[in-house]
């Protein structure tokens, strides 16, 4: 970036040359500019103004001092200030550093309009309206600028002697170079501190930012100078945005323009998300002065959470429609199921799930905010909304995290429902992982607690859990299934029902139990659960070696799952598309089915399916004769069926390696 300026500075320019330096408060802007000016030689001389609040006239006044204007010459109007110093600067050749600019009106005034003049300018702001002007964004350090910056000024030897501690105080203070001036200024002062002592310091958020002061040095002040610069809505705006731990967000959250406090440097620009959104985001150090503003004049976050839950919780709600569009409660679209209907219909979906990733780490946030501000009926609603959503994109971490925090809101509210609801979605997680101890007891811990339709649901998940288990008992399961299948049909659950006939079909082989499965999620206009329904007739198909319709389910499937974006569930279908071409006897092409979905499952991190995916690769290789091939594969499975704790996968891999083995030893 100094090279940059350089340049422009060593440019023969026909026209007055203007440079804006922008970024967050701390970013060290100034220190650049002053550097980077004394580098820079210009014929006529240097001016220098520090402007911040600072109206134009006043400093008008100190530049045409400078410029050699006799105290009496100077004008007594900012008008006729503004043409004695154009007339002055006219012929010069000069390099001005305007520091802290407000805004385009604050500016304008102070720039020369001589040619090859240079105006390096230092703003929160990007100063859009200077036309002329080219602008550069300073953000935060990266890592090894910033332990430089921190050994600078501590010393080099005690940032290498705590390597960890070095980094922990460089994370603390994000990266933000005068916040690491700071902790580095205090470690200087104090020789008898460790690192380590100063990281703890500052792990305590209620005093992070009282720690990050030294003499006239101060984050506080340095973000206080913005803050105060702003007009009381945008002030109003900030403090409520303090509410809120998330990394970033879109103006949706407040129903408010975010763009303001971008141009003030207090927020920035993320650019579009997936959903088409813009997202801002901010420096941790300024999360934690807008909460502190918060708590001293709004007495702290729980009125603005208060007011925002309800469109948080009914945006997230309706998102998850377009997940599970026939649960009851989720809501339904009205589309038209015309053709055209139905194309609109996918649209929508798309996009919802597209709004719902888009938002998922504001909305993982969003669940603790509520917790943390004794909303517990928005934390656990909020975390039951989402597993859709977690279970879809593989988002484990986040499942579970929002399901402990959703549990223990759902308990203090006293919610048994919430609850159950939440030990459901666990138990999907278990399932989901492999776990099938883990799941049954979830579900046994929800079942006192729910009764009808919820109870069906939790005994249907019973029986699925059965079904997984080592050494399981298909009669349990199938008795689950019809006593699940007729509450469903009691109560009037066309879903659940379309569930219990889909799970009883793949356990009895029933593809008339399928077919009905599937044709009432069409009815429901579901496509998720017909996708789902047509990979078990797929699986039924190939079971029973009618090829043919097999891989006529499975493509229809792809179809489903690639209109709706669903990347894991095609990836699951892509292996089942693998089995068949293999016992067709079509290793290429089960080859190139399975490596599509490994590519998917390790572009999402799920383990379990990049395992299923390498043994499908390892039967394609060894169908092949490519036996060291298939154990290359088989290796890679067992390492990750060891790290997964999955010891039936890892028999199953540890099985096709002997296998691969001999038949190699065969050959030779």
């Amino acid at each position: 970036m100094l090279e940059w300026i350089a340049r422009l500075a060593g440019e023969d320019a026909a026209a007055p040359v203007q440079v804006v330096l922008h970024g967050p408060p701390g970013c060290g802007k100034s220190a650049v500019a002053v550097h980077a000016a004394t580098g820079i030689e210009r014929p006529d001389g240097r001016l220098y103004a520090s402007l911040g609040a600072r109206p134009p006239g006043a400093v008008l006044e100190d530049l045409l001092r400078s410029l050699g204007c006799p105290d009496g010459a100077v004008p007594p109007a900012t008008d006729e200030r503004v043409r004695l110093y154009r007339t002055m600067t006219a012929r010069r050749r000069l390099l001005v550093v305007l520091d802290d600019a407000a805004d385009e009106a604050q500016v304008r005034p102070l720039l020369p309009t001589g040619p090859g003049s240079l105006t390096l300018v230092t703003s929160r702001s990007p100063l859009a309206g200077l036309e002329a002007a080219r602008a550069y964004e300073l953000g935060v350090l990266d890592e090894d600028e910033a332990l430089a910056m921190l050994g600078g000024v501590a010393g080099h030897e005690r940032v290498r002697a705590e390597p960890e501690a070095a980094l922990g105080i460089v994370r603390l203070c994000g990266h933000l170079p005068l916040a690491l001036r700071i902790a580095g200024s205090r470690l200087a002062r104090k020789p008898g501190w460790t690192l380590a002592y100063l990281a703890d310091r500052l792990g305590d958020e209620r005093r992070r930012l009282d720690e990050l002061s030294a003499g006239d040095l101060a984050v506080r002040s340095s973000l206080a100078l913005g803050y105060r610069g702003l007009p009381d809505p945008q002030r109003r705006l900030l403090r409520g945005l303090g509410a809120l731990s998330a990394p970033d967000f879109a103006s949706w959250v407040l129903d408010a323009d975010l763009e303001p406090l971008a141009e003030a440097g207090l927020l920035q620009s993320r650019g579009l998300d997936e959903a088409g959104q813009e997202r801002y985001g901010r420096h941790d150090l300024t999360r934690l002065y807008a909460a502190e503003r918060l708590a001293e004049e709004d007495g702290g976050p729980a009125r603005v959470l208060a007011a925002t839950a309800g469109a948080i919780l009914e945006r997230t709600r309706r998102a998850r429609a377009s997940l599970l569009p026939a649960e009851p409660g989720t809501g339904r679209t009205e589309i038209s199921l015309t053709d055209h209907g139905a194309a609109l219909r996918t649209g929508w979906l798309r996009q919802e799930a597209r709004w719902l990733s888009a938002e998922r780490r504001f909305l993982v946030a969003c669940v603790g905010d509520f917790f943390g501000a004794g909303l517990y009926e928005a934390a656990w609603r909020l975390a039951f909304y989402l597993v859709p959503l977690f279970e879809l994109g593989a988002h484990h971490d986040d499942w579970h995290a929002t399901t402990a925090v959703g549990l223990d809101a759902a308990r203090a509210a006293g919610h048994r429902n919430g609850e159950a609801l939440l030990l459901r979605g666990l138990a999907d997680l278990h399932r989901a992982e492999g776990r099938m101890d883990a799941a049954a007891a979830a579900l046994r811990a929800a079942q006192p607690l729910v009764e009808g339709l919820e109870l069906a649901r939790i005994t249907l998940r019973l029986g699925l859990v059965q079904v997984a288990t080592t050494g399981s008992r298909p009669a349990q399961a199938e008795h689950a299934f019809l006593r699940a299948l007729r509450a469903f049909e009691e109560g009037g659950d066309r879903r659940g029902r379309a569930d219990a006939l889909r799970a009883l079909g793949a356990l009895r082989g029933d593809e008339r139990a399928l077919h009905e499965s599937l044709a009432v999620h069409r009815e429901l206009d579901d496509p998720r659960g017909e996708a789902e329904a047509l990979l078990d007739l797929a699986r039924l198909h190939l079971a029973a070696r009618r090829y043919a319709p097999a891989r006529d389910c499975v493509e229809r499937r792809l179809q489903l799952n690639r209109r709706l974006g669903d990347r894991l569930p095609e990836a699951a279908a892509l292996l089942v598309r693998a089995e068949i071409a293999a016992a067709e006897g079509a290793p290429d092409a089960a080859a190139d089915s399975a490596r599509q979905a490994l590519e998917t499952f390790t572009a999402y991190g799920d383990r379990r399916g990049v395992a299923r995916a390498l043994l499908a690769l390892a039967r394609a290789a060894s169908d092949k004769d490519d036996a060291g091939q298939a154990i290359e594969h088989l290796m890679r499975a067992m390492g990750e069926y060891d790290n997964l704790g999955d010891l039936q996968g890892r028999a199953e891999a540890e099985r096709l390696a002997g296998e691969a083995r001999r038949r190699r030893g065969q050959r030779i």
